[in-house]
């Protein structure tokens, strides 16, 4: 297991101000809730619209809230997450009435919102002059030692990634450096089945700011993108958990988080991410679900990073989740005068700093370069220190 008092290594989240804490109106979905039972179902069928199982005290309440759909969270064969389901009523309940109903039921272990988390925003080489954050962090220092490694990948919990651009082929500034352990770049916790591809620009920003191909005369220059020898650059796995909207429900970025640390579902084998990059928080408690994903990515040995936040606030008095958690390593913004920016969030909560600012340049899906204001830079040279072993 790697540990973070040991290991310098880190991704840093995109931060656009069209989206901010402050405008996060809803703090969970209505007519839907999370439930983490004692005993998993083993039979789920809807009789005249209600859902029907095995266990006589869970109809009862779903005849008494109109519950119309039971599905399990995870997809993972993993008998440990076996128990978690989100359950679907009708409209005319209150989320607080019905998780409270659920609460006091001695056969859940936890009944909770789904709650909402938002993306730190919306968002070729050619461009290396304007990527300030490279040259302030001395990338190409660390590129005469390391500049990748295909053997570590990268798990983007986000939008997804660039994968049908142009001629419906990935980015061509991506396209060598995507992981394909499984056929389709990843998984797809929002659609099921479908290609994690980026509809919002968000995560690809992501994805070009951590592994577009160096020295390729294309585009901008990822910083462990390889690029300097065959094969180099580090490998992207895209796991789309974010919607269109650049919102996560609950009960799509905790599956997203244990998919990207485990797509076996097999925690002896070794298939999974080396890190997770989450973009993405809320300033609520978020409960038991995002927590119980990260705790298990973490037992995994996979380094978590998150955002801190961009909301100029101290996390010691306004908490960022998930960036505050023990097991993930919180990142705050500079500018390119190693100072914080100022909506930058700031605290003992915060790890490490990274260059950030309107005008930091990356990728995104229609192949222009786009500004953002925060990079993950963090991630930079630190990861080159995880690819040089």
């Amino acid at each position: 297991m790697i540990s973070k008092n040991l290991l310098y290594v880190a991704l840093v989240s995109l931060w656009l101000p069209l989206i901010a804490f402050a405008q996060q109106q809803n703090e969970y979905a209505e007519g839907q809730a999370v439930l983490k039972v004692v005993n998993p179902f083993t039979t789920i069928e809807t009789v005249n619209g209600i859902v029907s199982t095995e266990q006589s005290w869970f109809n009862s309440l779903a005849d008494q809230y109109q519950i119309s759909e039971l599905k399990p969270i995870f997809e993972s064969p993993n008998a440990e997450f076996d128990k978690y389901y989100l359950a679907v009523f009708d409209s005319t309940y209150t989320v607080d009435e019905v998780v409270n109903a659920f609460t006091v039921e001695s056969e859940v272990e936890y009944a909770e919102p789904d709650y909402i988390f938002i993306a730190f925003g919306t968002p070729n080489d050619p461009f290396f002059n304007l990527q300030w954050g490279l040259s302030k962090i001395e990338a190409d220092l660390a590129w005469d030692i390391e500049s990748g490694n295909s053997s570590v990948v990268v798990g983007v919990v986000d939008t997804g990634t660039d994968l049908l651009d142009d001629g419906g082929s990935p980015h061509p500034d991506l396209i060598n450096n995507l992981w394909n352990g499984n056929g389709i770049y990843g998984w797809n916790t929002v659609i099921p089945g479908q290609l994690p591809d980026d509809d919002n620009g968000h995560g690809s920003h992501v994805a070009g700011i951590i592994a577009a191909e160096t020295n390729n005369n294309t585009g901008v220059a990822g910083m462990a993108g390889g690029g300097f020898g065959v094969d180099d650059g580090i490998r992207i796995m895209s796991v789309k958990g974010l919607r269109l909207d650049g919102i996560a429900l609950a009960h799509q970025a905790a599956p997203a988080i244990v998919w990207a640390a485990d797509p076996d579902g097999d925690p002896a084998t070794d298939d999974g991410a080396d890190i997770i990059n989450m973009s993405w928080g809320r300033i609520i408690d978020p409960g038991n679900l995002i927590r119980d994903a990260i705790q298990y990515a973490n037992s995994l040995g996979v380094v978590l990073i998150a955002s801190a936040g961009n909301n100029s606030d101290d996390l010691d008095a306004e908490p960022v989740f998930p960036a505050i958690y023990d097991e993930v390593w919180a990142v705050a913004g500079t500018d390119v005068n190693d100072l914080k920016i100022a909506m930058s969030n700031f605290g003992s909560p915060i790890e490490v700093c990274a260059p950030a600012g309107p005008d930091l340049y990356s990728q995104i899906d229609d192949n222009i370069i786009s500004t953002t204001p925060f990079d993950p830079g963090f991630y930079l040279n630190s990861q080159l220190i995880w690819c040089a072993g």
